[in-house]
């Protein structure tokens, strides 16, 4: 199953928008002070995604679109040196990417707002209790 980093970053993001709601009813130990800290920071994950350039990612996953199927053709073909080269040019060069940087700045911030919730470790917590 392939998706878009866009849009798993988007269940991501709306997910943490949903876990802060939940954790509300669900914990009701959290204080106002650490609701309003946990959205604070779910609204920065927002904002930041929408400042991601669609289009330039779009753009992105199309690439590597393409060349996962060029490296798996080469790899079919018995070219697995060249397979192997060939993706590890397009590893560098999508690491050099402004919009993979961004996307994954957004990424950092939504560990962040996990990181946060005080009840994350659930270690010591039973579903059904």
């Amino acid at each position: 199953m392939k998706r878009t980093l866009s849009k798993i970053l988007s269940v991501v993001l709306a997910g943490s928008a949903l876990t802060v709601s939940l954790m509300a009813q669900s914990y009701p130990q959290i204080n106002e002070a650490d609701m309003q800290e946990l959205m604070k920071h779910a609204q920065t994950m927002q904002a930041c995604m929408a400042n991601v350039d669609q289009a330039q990612l779009q753009a992105l996953e199309q690439r590597g679109l393409q060349m996962e199927s060029e490296i798996k053709s080469m790899c079919t073909n018995g070219q697995r040196d060249a397979a192997q080269q060939k993706a590890k040019t397009f590893a560098m060069e999508i690491a050099q990417s402004p919009v993979l940087r961004d996307t994954e700045h957004c990424s950092e911030l939504a560990a962040t707002v996990t990181q946060l919730i005080p009840y994350a470790d659930v270690s010591g917590y039973h579903v059904c209790d």
